[in-house]
């Protein structure tokens, strides 16, 4: 924990002789690093590892005057000096490397969180654009339904009424949801770059080189995740070795028995050539009294972290062997829909094409229909596997272990 957090930076160029700029998944997931909530933790850890002061083994000096019926002859002095044990300044110097990690878990847990923002929006943005194509196509399949079945009517030549009905009802539902998938993607789009840091609105999202759907199980296998080391655990880890640094530092504060050094000097009257000085010393005696309290509520947050720890651990891994389950559920549906749609379009052979052509275009339509339809089953397969593939790695605390990587990158 008493290291610091570096990001390896990621470069995203542009693509230089088009007119729109090529936005990478790695200028994206780099632009983590300049996350306000990430930056001003930073500079909180910055502060906290700045101002921590090594304890002064001298504590402070008191200088005192004692005057005797007010001659100056008589008059004594006497000098203090306060200490500090030194089992009490090293186990400060262990509370203050304690509170230090404690900030490096808070500037961990604040990139997690920018990190996954942006996983969030990649996925986001990838999804949409297929979906708004889908249904582009879906709502243009529903209009030459509908352009050839109110032709049917009109010449009376065998038009089925209802499905003349349901095509208008499903153009409906397609339009809208369409309208849905249009506005959600304006706001992933301006949200992504806002984040990537980009001026305007020329720029296209490259995902030439972004991970398969079918690609994400292998890769979880291939991680070979071990216990899971989420900055969150990181926290309640560090919280309990501060109440531990905290609570020694308590007992070593009473059980100090040097407490401090006096030294004492008077005149001795009619003889000023003689001078009375003296050496003491303070001895406390090691017993808590009201120690016992503060010890008592650092074992207690002590005791409280650790519980919280083991707790949180226990979901974390419970989260982890549930998405990994699901993650291989998803992937034999979506290996059967792939396949569905490969039979699909394999079964649209030349000589079908001609069969169907002789009975006009509504058979064409309605197998496209029925291609779109498998499509976007399959693009909602892929997407809950996506999801689910971020929910491994954000519980496993993948995403911002060192060295920082791209997980959506082949």
């Amino acid at each position: 924990m008493g290291t610091r957090i570096f990001l390896i930076l990621f470069l995203g160029l542009p693509l230089f002789g088009t007119s729109q700029t090529l936005l990478s998944s790695d200028a994206v997931l780099a632009g983590a690093q300049l996350d306000l909530a990430f930056q001003l933790r930073q500079q909180q850890t910055g502060m906290v590892r700045d101002n921590s002061p090594r304890l002064p083994l001298l504590e402070s000096i008191d200088l005192r005057t004692e005057s005797d019926r007010f001659e100056l002859q008589r008059q004594e002095y006497l000098a203090r000096f306060s200490l500090n044990g030194l089992s009490r300044i090293h186990q400060e110097k262990v509370v203050q490397e304690s509170t230090v990690d404690l900030a490096f878990t808070d500037e961990r847990i604040a990139l997690h969180k920018a990190l996954k923002e942006r996983y969030e929006l990649l996925l986001s943005n990838y999804l949409l654009e297929r979906e708004i194509l889908l249904h582009t196509s879906l709502r243009q399949v529903y209009r030459d339904k509908i352009t050839v079945l109110d032709k049917m009517v009109a010449l009376n030549n065998d038009a089925d009424v209802e499905e003349s009905i349901r095509t208008e009802y499903d153009s409906d539902v397609t339009e809208a949801r369409l309208l849905e998938l249009e506005q959600k993607y304006k706001m992933a789009r301006l949200t992504l770059q806002q984040q990537a840091g980009l001026a305007d609105n020329n720029w296209t999202l490259d995902t030439s080189n972004l991970m398969a759907a079918q690609e994400l199980l292998p890769k979880i296998e291939k991680l070979s995740l071990g216990e899971p080391e989420h900055p969150d655990l990181a926290k309640k880890s560090a919280r309990a070795a501060l109440a531990v640094s905290e609570l020694r530092l308590e007992n070593a504060r009473s059980r100090q028995m040097l407490d401090f050094v006096q030294f004492r000097y008077a005149d001795k009257i009619n003889d000023p050539w003689n001078y009375d000085v003296s050496l003491g010393i303070g001895i406390k005696i090691p017993y808590k009294g009201s120690s016992r309290i503060k010890s008592a509520a650092f074992a207690i947050e002590e005791n409280d972290n650790l519980n919280e720890y083991q707790l949180l651990r226990t979901q974390l891994n419970m989260r982890i062997a549930a998405a990994e389950t699901q993650l291989s559920a998803l992937a034999e549906r979506q290996s059967r829909a792939a396949q569905k749609i490969a039979d699909t379009k394999a079964w649209l052979t030349p000589e079908r094409i001609r069969l169907m052509s002789t009975d006009g275009p509504l058979a064409l339509l309605r197998y496209q229909e029925l291609l779109l339809k498998r499509e976007l089953l399959l693009l909602n397969i892929e997407q809950s596997m996506y999801e689910n593939y971020l929910d491994v790695l954000d519980a496993s605390g993948q995403l911002s272990n060192l060295p920082i990587q791209n997980f959506l990158k082949q």
